[in-house]
């Protein structure tokens, strides 16, 4: 990914910056970009069409997303429908219902979905982690896979590691490396499928492997796999699992509701964000909105008469970091909408929020950078809404 690229688009989000030839914005009921993108893609609508190369990032929020056309950098989608039946250059990040790849992936595929299948033309070069219900795996995986679901089917190649945790697992197919499986319901393993490396498995009773195995390859029966597990690593995971679907579906009721009841005031407060001394201004406050009222809960908890004070306060403050994202979202989307008018309904300048907020989500796991870029757009946003009430 190129971080520098992604910062330089924050500060076109922030401060207005009249180029155009780093980045397409774009929005309505049917997106489809007619020419060649020289450079990052961020779209938004109840359909999204790719039917011309995109030579940077694509950043998708769509009820059904098709891509017919390469894209040479990652890719990150929040839809309902996808396929993606083009090479992909780099990443790929999707939370949806339903996901089919059949394109190349050079880098590393992530997908929380209800159903996932690669297909048999597909070859990823990274690796693949997979939260999904049913995953069917026709294609090549060069690198190594993890995979929690219900129902694992892979008929086609896995060359790396393989860790996979199901309910009805199903080979038909060739695990290279190292495999570790757990399967707490049916597991049918076909005279053809192979493993290359030694195997770890959890069942209900133990299985004959051998006709499967390639030569001094050895496996281990351990029922303990099949206990739920609570280490480090394992709260992760499901940490991350919970991740897109929680932050998703939340985010999407927040912003509908700041901005139904907000929307007017909203509107005022993104005019006061127009240059860069503005931007610098309520990046200022929004700081300030974040830190102050840290100094005034520690001074009322010292004052005893104050400590029901300092409660509110405090449940206020937590109330601020929990829907600061959220509130970002709204405030980003209308003053892109002032900047560009981009969305011309209510409902899709709520579309571009929401991709807005994937956006902000997907960069805090960035290091370092993607911390920096989400804090200037939350601090800046919010301080525009200090600004217009302090106005008010």
């Amino acid at each position: 990914m190129r971080k520098y690229l992604i910062a330089l688009v924050a500060v076109l989000f922030l401060f207005g910056t009249q180029s155009a030839s780093a980045l397409l914005l774009d929005s309505g009921d049917i997106v489809n970009p007619k020419e060649k993108v020289q450079g990052d893609a961020y779209l938004a609508g109840q359909t999204v069409q790719i039917d011309s190369p995109i030579e940077g990032d694509a950043v998708i929020a769509s009820g059904k997303v098709d891509i017919d056309a390469t894209i040479s950098e990652d890719l990150i989608i929040a839809g309902d429908s996808v396929a993606v039946n083009k090479d992909i250059g780099d990443d790929v990040r999707i939370a949806a219902s339903n996901v089919t790849i059949k394109g190349n992936i050079k880098g590393d595929v992530i997908v929380f979905a209800q159903t996932l299948i690669i297909d048999k033309n597909a070859t990823i070069s990274g690796d693949i982690i997979a939260f999904v219900s049913q995953l069917k795996l026709d294609g090549m995986v060069k690198g190594n896979i993890k995979v929690a679901s219900e129902n694992t089917t892979i008929t086609g190649e896995v060359q790396g590691d393989s860790n996979i945790r199901t309910a009805d697992f199903t080979l038909d197919g060739k695990l290279g490396g190292k495999t570790t499986f757990t399967a707490s319901k049916t597991v049918n393993i076909s005279e053809a499928s192979r493993f290359g490396g030694n195997v770890i498995y959890g069942f209900t009773k133990e299985l004959d492997l051998k006709p499967n195995l390639s030569e001094g390859v050895k496996t281990t029966f351990d029922a303990e796999l099949l206990k739920d597990k609570t280490d480090e690593k394992d709260v992760v995971a499901k940490v991350f699992s919970g991740f897109l679907v929680w932050e998703i579906l939340s985010a999407a009721l927040v912003i509908g509701l700041i901005f139904n009841f907000n929307k007017k005031f909203i509107q005022k407060a993104v005019k006061r964000v127009s240059n860069w001394e503005e931007g610098f201004r309520a990046f200022t406050y929004g700081a300030l909105l974040f830190f102050i009222p840290i100094a005034i809960i520690v001074l009322l908890i010292i004052t005893i008469i104050g400590i029901p004070l300092a409660l509110f306060t405090l449940f206020a403050y937590i109330s601020l970091i929990v829907f600061s994202q959220a509130i970002a979202s709204i405030v980003t989307a209308q003053w892109l909408h002032k900047k560009y008018q981009f969305g011309k309904s209510d409902w899709q300048i709520y579309f571009i929020a929401l991709g807005i907020y994937v956006v902000l989500s997907l960069l805090a796991w960035l290091p370092i950078l993607g911390f920096i870029i989400g804090l200037g757009v939350v601090y800046t946003s919010l301080g525009a809404l200090v600004l217009e009430y302090r106005n008010k």
